[in-house]
């Protein structure tokens, strides 16, 4: 359980916020470089070279620069299986809602990854690959997803992995065009 200062619940007062029972649906968080302990960039010798682990975070894409999951029209928690022995990463992305609508997406996005251990130890996109699949607005639109992911190691042994996304999102009716940018973050 994640507790909140007393400041937080002062401002939410002097704001006049309510306090009382209104249900918001929560969007997925997506956690940026800056915002944890986890920011210091992983050397590859240290990310382990067999085994596996389970990451879950979050994604966030729309138009413009999207540089935090703060800035992020859609977003979805996303989780991933790492192979280190294969250099191989997997993952789904679901549970989508557009801020902007408040509507929630159905469908998924598949995450297809490899991990290039030849990565120089200075932020080198150590991690790149595909994210794309469809999704669905609750009228039936499709949403056509096709994302280039780039990211680094984070941390002790590579226990974040956080980076960057840019593509297409046919459908979304975000701009004239359909160019996308964003963010992901995932830890184990």
């Amino acid at each position: 359980m994640k507790y909140l200062p007393v400041t937080t619940f002062a401002l939410l007062a002097a704001c006049g916020a309510s306090t009382g029972p209104t249900y918001v649906q929560p969007a997925p968080i997506i956690e940026t470089a800056t915002s944890r302990a986890d920011t210091t960039l992983t050397p590859m010798v240290e990310v382990p070279d067999f085994g596996g682990a389970q990451y879950r975070g979050g994604i966030g894409f729309g138009p413009g620069q999207v540089n935090s999951g703060a800035d992020a029209r859609v977003v979805g928690d996303l989780s991933v299986n790492v192979d280190f022995g294969r250099n191989a990463i997997s993952g789904r992305a679901d549970q989508f809602v557009d801020r902007l609508t408040g509507e929630r997406l159905g469908g998924d996005l598949e995450a297809d990854l490899r991990i290039y251990r030849d990565a120089e130890d200075t932020a080198s996109d150590a991690v790149a690959g595909f994210t794309d699949g469809t999704l669905f607005r609750p009228n039936g639109t499709r949403v056509d997803v096709e994302l280039d992911t780039f990211g680094d190691f984070y941390g002790t042994s590579g226990r974040r992995i956080a980076g960057t996304v840019e593509g297409d999102a046919s459908g979304l009716a975000l701009t004239p065009d359909s160019a996308v940018s964003g963010v992901f973050d995932v830890r184990r």
